[in-house]
């Protein structure tokens, strides 16, 4: 065709440089912080947004399979901070929204889009869901505080029509366990 488009550049982050920590929503304008941490995270958005570029802001990725519930098993049997809020995305999710951004140039540049499956869930359901089916007992540390962020992904909804397939963890979580005790009973 003939309108040439410059091509797109995308740059992977995370929400962990948002400030909110308190079970707040945060969006892409909400206030971002250099910590130890996210220091680098934040200048290398500010890099790439300043050549053009795009930034995606992943939840905590993970992919839909048994070694979910290995990752969370291994983690320990007391868990701190039981209601703190995790943002998560399927790989797969987290993928396609990326391919989305790289064939929309036009739409993009200069842009930070939050990318999650929408359904900020707490550090105790998270481990309900990918071990507690197994007979794993854990523990939850008696802490009613709240930390975390629930992520808006309506921008990208938006701008690009994009939506996650794997609609929660909870859900992805459930349909593996059963493939899992179908294949095993």
């Amino acid at each position: 065709n003939n309108t040439s488009t410059a091509p797109c550049f995308v740059f992977t982050s995370s929400g962990s440089v948002f400030a909110e920590n308190a079970g707040g929503e945060v969006d892409e304008t909400s206030e971002v912080v250099k910590t130890v941490r996210s220091e680098k995270l934040v200048d290398g958005e500010n890099e790439v947004l300043g050549h053009g570029g795009c930034v995606v802001r992943l939840g905590g990725l993970y992919p839909y399979s048994r070694e979910t519930m290995q990752f969370y098993s291994k983690k320990g049997s007391e868990i701190a901070r039981p209601r703190g809020l995790i943002n998560q995305v399927h790989y797969e999710d987290a993928a396609a929204a990326v391919v989305k951004c790289l064939e929309n140039p036009e739409k993009v540049g200069k842009e930070i889009f939050l990318v999650s499956d929408g359904v900020a869930i707490t550090k105790k359901e998270v481990v309900e869901v990918a071990v507690g089916n197994y007979g794993t007992e854990f523990t939850f540390a008696d802490v009613e505080e709240v930390d975390g962020k629930a992520y808006s992904i309506d921008k990208i909804k938006e701008v690009l029509n994009w939506t996650p397939q794997h609609t929660s963890f909870k859900n992805s979580m459930m349909q593996e366990i059963g493939k899992f005790q179908k294949t095993h009973s």
